[in-house]
């Protein structure tokens, strides 16, 4: 749509939806049809543009409608349309065009009707005009149409389009216009017609219009480059408006400009900008406007345009009132000084090769500084033809990226050669600069290149010969699976080197079966599948399931590709004649539907023919690998008992492995190795039986002989039959380093343990301690159990406490003596105890909980059993033992003790740890207990071991619906037999946990499971750590096993990112690469940070050298422990999240990770190392830095909150901001700002987050399971914030959170603590710097050493604080300063927080309102203070001027005029502009301070009174 003058409209259809709304569209042609098209019209010649068509349309009665067509100020309209019909011989009585219209919304009226010439029947008559609008056409006013002829007495004889007219239509102060177009009809062949220039021409009501109008400067033709600033300048006058100061009332002016030099009143394509008025000049007003940025290459003519009142235009040239002299402007395009191809000049290829061209730019301003030139874009081109990549065609461009600078030159580079097939090619650069033309790059020789040309800097060549025959062999065939086929062929490559298969062909009885893709290899020692037929069922190759390499898969039906007869199978090389090699099989060598594959026996020697050399391979075959054992048959081993108990009494003992599945051509061996908890002793307790005796040499190996299915057995002979009452020893067996049969694995049963009872009457397996509980005050007990597996007979056993000098010489003591610290503290146990009998002993005044005492709820039914009532028991430092004598032999007789006289301090309470220890022990080990809290046996639930009178020694089994033998707790080995989801079945905490196979546990969000030593996953288990779920562990010791196929998988959701964004990752797993955790990731973009490289000589917070951050490969292994910034992916939408996985074993107990000082040496505070949590549990952040001493003890993380910018500063085009870095001490923590905020740290690391640290000495630092618990929150990953609150909730101290903001999202944060230990120096946990570089915003306090703080700890509050506070700027305006929280004292009614502003004098309670300055770019170090003012010792004659006391404004001279609202002594006004400066100042109220000569905008006036300051904006 254009506007011509202010009088008309034009719907020219040349832009899409300009002007016009259909109401549909259908079709793209000039038939069946209702669309805009420029589809050639036959016998038609004055049409060259886009025009509306219907013909035959699909669509029922469409429309388009003219909507809010402005027609202010005119008095009336006429309406034209171009038309011409499709046939002059087809319009039904059905078949019509009705216009109408409508103004400011009322109802449709008649304007324009196209009806068919009524002839006697209602079809197939000529279309016309209907002016009185009755229905039929008038035979006076015919359309024109496509084809000619009579019809009825009237006659078409023009086939061109032919503009029809209504007359003026009255307006009466209307302001909208719509027109709608409704189509009725239309609908068969050849109905149709055909619309173009729909032109509406008002006529205005006012005849207002400038004087004078011109084109003042430039009046002569002007050249630009592509992208310059070009500003026109144009006068007008009117008597009356213009002669006055400033722009005169009712103007409006433009400065248009048209590739076509016409009249800008009448002629379209011209397009106006509007224009701003820009001085007054004499009694003429002069506007401007910029017109030239935007515009591309080519040639302009401008011109003016006035208007006043809403009137009518009026138009300037350069010599005043338009007259044919518009002014040209020649825009040039912004091409390149120099560019060329710098090397090679020509290369020689085998196809499939990777191929370099590098190419220079060079433009004068761009290329010249450091690093990649701004808005460069670079392409190498390449064409099977020598021609000139200027102009001809045939040429491939490849975008090229930034390579390196070289001298004042940009050098770029790309990849042309490996998908190449064989053949010659011909390479040429280009460039682009901002948008505009490109130029092109030739070469003469290496690094000798310029501009293209045909004869000296022309195109380089490369020559792409055909690999040679790949030397690849057919190893493996299925061409008859079990059902309806899947079939498949292996091809395997044993040749030492890669080998290409680009374009290769298998062929089957002269049929082309397969052909592979361009730039095909097969790796060295490798083999691949090709699925060359598949029933579509979903799965491929029924009995071992797979998905071809190449080929069909499972869900595609095309079977029978490989007969069930004699075939033969080729592949051919790409010239589809050579056979690189051929196999004829025979469905009577085998493999024919029993689900076995045909296999090459030996790969060497021949394998033309399936009858020699080739065998069947069982289970669905071993595709992808060059074996003759399927990998879905595989042989196991383990025992067949996993206990076993022998007495001390001589005899032997088989403990047997038996093989599951063993291998019909391959032995099994596996090795039985003692374990090093085993108590018996090797050569004494047992021994090899050959009577010597002899030790027994650990690890045993054991051979399962192919295709044999017998056991294989260790031998072990007990050989010490003493007469002393002992304890049970252990014989703990393991299987290790299974190898041969089919892939052989250790199945559930890997561990085997012998118990040697003793035989010597009451032994010391008999009873045992399972409880020591000491609470609060007299609250002590004692619980113990039968074990023997008989009753124990009563008056067998005594509790004995040894307390303090016995307990320090148990050897000498004697309860019964007289004067003994342990008389009165044993208890002979006087009745029988039943197998497997718990009892609880008790001081005598115990308090009794409720389960243990008879009449109160929850009552066991058990018997509580009391120590005699001068018992003073145990206090911490004692011993607890049960021994068979209450004597001077007591200790001598001891079967199980507790304790070793070391000082444990009060209220501990220790429970027998199952799945460490089973049976009484005559020697202590702490490793043998589980420490509970008082609290937790108070409050214990019956079936688990806290339980005072309950204790259960065996695994305790979950089914999948409950427990098989007690509750889990940290005292309990725990299997899981059944699937297990945490957040439905309860968090779990466990001494050791094994998943059974096939097993899938989950650990939801907000969930845990915490284990005190080992955790095994079993062959096909899972456990699934979802985001923000925990698996703690306790113990560094403990053990992560994963057998077979079992796994865990560590889930992360990520912060919400943008395109471009990085993540800071740490690996929770072990053992995993960055291509497998990472591997939808920017993996080119992947990044560890090497902190001995870093040096900023030149003070800008980068490194010197950039080459702080080294890149990663996808193939590197992930370090535990060690930070990663890796860029999320960057196709789709955004911002969104990604989750990623990590699989493996997890970490856990000691991890260390390298730390480095930074290589300048001078510099103390930029020793940046970037480490992270290696577990899947969160860490306390207090804790490790309280552990790690080398570091200080501020945390940063990254946020990710703010974008990528290229008005960041820094080292490359787009640059990061450092604002995005929240921050931790033992202080608290500080967030991160931008619109969206971040949520500040709350002291717990989550799992995988990577974080920033700074090193003291070089060295490392050192996670372990201290830092971790179940309690800790693992959902503090960074992430957008929106949270509550900026701080942990959990403490309150005296804290407060300033913000530094401004009304864009710029932001930076500080936190201010008071702490009794801190000091006003530096202080390692402290004190946090803030990290500069980057920072739009950076605010900070103070030391007496100029260390700029994010986080800083002070000494214990006192009222009289001083604060210093600063900042740095990078933006201007108003920004403003806020509290973001506030805690403690500080956070109470008799202290308030006020802010002084050092520069302007002002006080300000930050309590009460935020305070908004403004700033300039700069470093503003000591602007600023915090005040603290005790409101109960402030004097009441002290007075604080009201903001409201003083009204500011300026009079009609443009002075500055001071309104009191009370009586106030003014000392002092002081006037700055916003950029700072000093406009003025004066001291006598009877002066005043003049704005006239300044320019237009917002001023501040600082008022000083005699009760403060006071800051007022005004606006000029």
């Amino acid at each position: 749509m254009c506007f011509i003058g202010n009088s008309q409209t034009v719907i020219d259809f040349e832009t899409v939806n300009s002007g016009y709304t259909p109401s549909g569209t259908s079709g793209t042609g000039f038939t069946d049809v209702f669309n805009r098209t420029n589809a050639d019209l036959p016998n038609t010649t004055s049409e060259t543009g886009f025009y509306w068509a219907i013909e035959d349309t699909s669509l029922s009665n469409p429309s388009i409608d003219l909507d809010q067509i402005d027609v202010t100020g005119s008095a009336d309209f006429t309406f034209s349309i171009d038309m011409v019909a499709h046939h002059y011989l087809d319009w039904d009585t059905s078949d019509e065009l009705l216009i109408t219209y409508s103004v400011d919304g009322g109802s449709y009226q008649n304007l324009m009707w196209v009806q068919s010439i009524p002839d006697g029947d209602i079809s197939n008559s000529v279309a016309a005009l209907d002016t009185d609008f009755d229905g039929d056409g008038e035979c006076g006013n015919v359309l024109p149409a496509l084809t000619t002829g009579t019809n009825a007495g009237c006659t078409v004889s023009s086939s061109d389009f032919q503009t029809f007219s209504t007359s003026a239509i009255t307006l009466s102060g209307n302001s909208t216009l719509d027109i709608r177009l409704q189509f009725n009809g239309l609908t068969a062949g050849d109905e149709g017609i055909y619309l173009d220039n729909i032109t509406i021409t008002e006529t205005s009501a006012c005849t207002d219009a400038m004087d004078f109008s011109n084109v003042q400067f430039p009046t002569t033709s002007q050249t630009i480059t592509v992208g310059d600033n070009f500003t026109v300048f144009a006068q007008t006058y009117e008597p009356g408006v213009t002669e006055a100061a400033g722009a005169g009332t009712g103007v409006e002016a433009w400065i248009g400009y048209n590739t076509t030099n016409n009249d800008p009143s009448v002629d379209a394509g011209w397009t106006w900008i509007p224009a701003t008025f820009n001085v007054q000049v004499g009694n003429n007003d002069e506007f401007s406007a910029e017109i030239g940025s935007a515009l591309p290459t080519g040639t302009y003519y401008y011109a003016s345009r006035f208007r006043l009142n809403n009137c009518n235009f009026t138009y300037g040239g350069s010599g005043g009132d338009w007259n044919n002299d518009s002014v040209q402007l020649t825009v040039n395009p912004d091409v390149a000084d120099f560019c060329n191809v710098d090397f090679p000049k020509s290369a020689t290829i085998t196809e499939g090769d990777s191929f370099n061209v590098y190419a220079q730019i060079y433009e004068p301003g761009i290329t010249d500084a450091v690093g990649q030139g701004a808005n460069v874009e670079a392409w190498i081109g390449y064409s099977a033809i020598d021609n000139d990549p200027r102009v001809d065609a045939g040429w491939i461009w490849v975008a090229a990226t930034y390579d390196s600078d070289v001298g004042n030159n940009d050098q770029y580079t790309a990849e042309i050669g490996s998908l190449r097939t064989p053949g010659t090619y011909y390479y040429a650069s280009r460039f682009r600069i901002n948008g505009s033309d490109f130029t092109y790059g030739g070469i003469l020789a290496d690094n000798m290149g310029n501009f293209w040309d045909p004869v000296t800097y022309n195109s380089g060549i490369l020559t792409v010969n055909a690999p040679p025959l790949a030397d690849v062999v057919i190893t493996e065939i299925m061409y008859n699976s079990t059902g309806t086929d899947d079939e498949w062929v292996e091809i395997c490559n044993n040749s030492g080197s890669t080998q290409s298969l680009s374009l290769y062909t298998i062929e089957v009885n002269s049929s082309t079966v397969y052909t592979f893709s361009g730039g095909t290899t097969i790796a060295d020692g490798t083999c691949i599948t090709i699925g060359i037929g598949s029933n579509g069922d979903g799965n491929f190759n029924p009995g071992c399931n797979f998905t071809p390499d190449f080929g069909l898969n499972g869900s595609i039906d095309n079977s029978n590709n490989l007969p069930n007869s004699t075939q033969t199978i080729t592949l051919f090389a790409a010239d589809g004649t050579t056979a690189a090699d051929a196999v004829t099989y025979n469905t009577g060598d085998g493999a024919n539907g029993n689900g076995n594959s045909l296999h090459v026996i030996d790969a060497s020697l021949d394998n033309s023919d399936t009858g020699t050399n080739w065998q069947e391979v069982t289970n669905g075959g071993s595709p992808g690998t060059n074996s003759l054992t399927s990998p879905c048959a595989t042989t196991q081993v383990e025992f067949v008992n996993t206990t076993s108990t022998l007495a001390e009494d001589g005899l032997f003992i088989d403990i047997c492995v038996e093989i599951v599945n063993p291998s019909g051509s391959t032995a099994t061996t596996v090795e039985v190795a003692l374990d090093g908890a085993s108590t018996a002793t090797n050569g004494t307790d047992y021994d090899d039986g050959a009577g010597t005796p002899a030790a027994i040499s650990f690890p045993v190996t054991l051979t399962f002989p192919a295709g044999s299915s017998a056991n294989q057995c260790v031998t072990i002979f007990i050989s010490n039959d003493d007469a002393v009452v002992e304890p049970s020893e252990t014989v703990i067996l393991n299987l290790q380093n299974v190898s041969g049969g089919t892939t052989a694995s250790i199945a559930t049963n890997s561990t085997h343990t012998l118990t040697i009872t003793d035989n010597d009457g009451a032994g010391s397996t008999d009873i045992m301690i399972t409880q020591y509980y000491e609470g609060a005050g007299i609250n002590k007990w004692v619980e113990v159990k039968n074990v023997s597996g008989a009753v124990i007979p009563a008056n067998t056993y005594y509790i004995v406490i040894l307390n303090n000098a016995d307990a320090d010489n148990p050897t000498a003591a004697d309860p019964t003596a007289g004067g003994s610290p342990s008389a009165n503290n044993n208890l002979l146990i006087s009745t029988d105890m039943a197998v497997d009998e718990v009892r609880r002993y008790k001081h005598n005044s115990a308090t009794v909980p409720a389960y243990a005492t008879p009449g109160e709820v929850g009552y066991d039914g058990n018997p509580t059993f009391n120590f005699a009532a001068a018992a003073s028991m145990f206090s911490g430092d004692d011993l607890v033992i049960i021994s068979t004598t209450n004597d001077s032999s007591t200790w001598a007789n001891r079967v199980d003790v507790i304790g070793n006289g070391t000082t444990w301090g009060n209220r501990r309470c220790f429970v027998r740890n199952t799945c460490v220890s089973t049976e009484p022990s005559t020697t202590f080990d702490l490793n043998d207990w589980v420490e509970f809290t008082d609290a937790e046996v108070e409050n214990s639930l019956t079936g688990t071991n806290p339980y005072l009178g309950e204790h259960e020694e065996a695994v305790t089994t979950w089914n999948g619906a409950s427990w098989s033998n007690g509750l889990p707790e940290r005292s309990r080995f725990v299997a899981l037999s059944g699937n297990y989801n945490v957040g439905v079945s309860g968090d779990l905490e466990v001494c050791s946990l094994m998943v059974d196979a096939g097993i899938t546990v989950t650990i939801p969000a907000g969930s845990y499971i915490d284990i005190e030593n080992d955790l095994r996953v079993d062959d096909t288990g899972i456990i699934n750590i979802n985001h923000e779920g925990s698996l703690v562990m306790v113990n560094d010791a403990g053990v992560v096993t994963l057998n077979g196929t079992g796994m865990i998988n560590v889930e992360k959701t990520t912060a919400s990112f943008e395109q471009y964004d990085y993540t800071y990752w740490s690996s929770p797993i072990a053992s995993t690469t960055f291509g497998t955790s990472l591997g939808t990731w920017r993996l080119d973009r992947t990044f560890r940070y090497v902190a001995s490289n870093f040096e900023d000589l030149d003070d800008d917070e980068f490194d010197d050298n950039d080459d702080v951050w080294a890149h990663i490969l996808s193939t590197d292994t992930m370090t535990p422990g060690v930070g990663y910034a890796v860029m999320g992916p960057t196709t789709g939408s955004f911002p969104r999240t990604e989750n990623v996985t990590f699989s493996g074993a997890v970490n856990n107990g000691v991890i260390t990770a390298p730390i480095s000082l930074s290589a300048d040496a001078t510099d103390t505070e930029d020793d940046w190392n970037f480490v992270g949590n290696p577990y899947p549990s969160a860490i306390s952040a207090d804790d490790f830095v309280t552990l790690n001493t080398n570091i200080s003890g501020t945390l940063y993380f990254w946020t990710h909150i703010d974008d990528v910018s290229i008005s960041n500063p820094g080292p490359d085009l787009f640059n990061y901001s450092t604002d995005d870095y929240a921050m931790y001490n033992t202080v608290g923590g500080v967030g991160t700002g931008s619109t969206s905020g971040s949520t500040a740290p709350t002291g717990f690391i989550a799992s995988g987050q990577g974080f920033f640290i700074e090193a003291i000495t070089a060295g490392t630092v050192t996670f372990n399971n201290s830092l971790r618990s179940n309690t800790y929150s693992n959902d503090n990953f960074y992430r957008p914030a929106n949270a509550e609150t900026t701080t942990e909730t959990t403490e309150e101290r005296d804290r407060i959170w300033l913000n530094l903001t401004n009304p864009d999202g710029a932001f930076s944060q500080l936190l201010i603590g008071f702490l009794d230990d801190a000091t006003l120096q530096k202080d390692r946990l402290y004190d946090g710097i803030r990290l500069n570089g980057s920072n739009y915003l950076s605010f900070y306090s103070n030391d007496a050493t100029n260390n700029k703080y994010g986080i800083q700890g002070r000494p214990t509050f006192v009222e009289t604080d001083i604060v210093p506070l600063g900042y740095d700027a990078r933006i201007l305006g108003d920004i403003t300063i806020s509290i973001d929280n506030i805690e403690g004292i500080l956070n109470t009614a008799d202290v308030d927080v006020y802010l002084k502003d050092l520069e302007l004098n002002i006080t300000h309670d930050l309590k009460q309102s935020d305070y908004t300055f403004t700033t300039t770019d700069g470093v503003f170090p000591n602007r600023f203070q915090l005040e603290f003012i005790n409101n109960a010792i402030l004097s009441v004659e002290d007075e604080v001027l009201d903001d409201n006391a003083l009204a500011v404004y300026l009079n009609d001279n443009k002075e500055i005029e001071i309104k009191q609202r009370t009586r106030t002594i003014i000392n002092s006004v002081t006037v700055y502009s916003m950029l700072g400066q000093q406009i003025g100042t004066i001291t006598d109220m009877n002066q005043k301070i003049s704005l006239r000569t300044q320019a237009s905008g917002v001023y501040v006036v600082v008022i000083d009174t005699e009760k403060g300051q006071i800051k007022k904006k005004i606006t000029r």
